[in-house]
């Protein structure tokens, strides 16, 4: 029965930063954090090297990393939009996307990038 069962544990280090580097196309190198509202929530290792971690709020990381990329999740207005519906926005998006009072967050690209990776480790555990 469960006699061959393995279980691992995997631990993404700094996720959310990973993700948004990935859909952004943002080299390794380059300080990133993805922000929620006036927190940092994610840091990437270029970043940790300049001082810069979870938690901090957005001044403090400005002051400490003048030349951070700062991400702001994605949000979807609580209010629609009679152009998009509720559709999902990035903060380039619209100008409310950062502010609190008028959207919530949105996590479903950081689902999806998780099911890639449970598909791939799925499929590599078959192979």
């Amino acid at each position: 029965g469960d006699a061959l069962r393995v279980v691992v544990h995997l631990d993404l280090d700094a996720f959310y930063a990973q993700v948004e580097a990935v859909r952004r196309g943002l080299p390794q190198h380059e300080p990133l954090a993805v922000q929620q509202w006036d927190a940092v929530i994610a840091v990437n290792y270029a970043a940790r090297a300049r001082g810069v971690t979870r938690h901090l709020r957005v001044p403090q990381v400005l002051a400490m990393c003048p030349e951070i990329r700062l991400v702001h999740v994605d949000t979807i207005p609580l209010e629609p939009r009679p152009d998009d519906g509720d559709a999902v926005l990035s903060a380039a998006q619209i100008p409310q996307a950062g502010r609190r009072e008028r959207s919530k967050v949105s996590l479903a690209v950081y689902r999806e990038a998780s099911e890639k990776i449970m598909d791939l480790l799925a499929d590599e555990s078959r192979a």
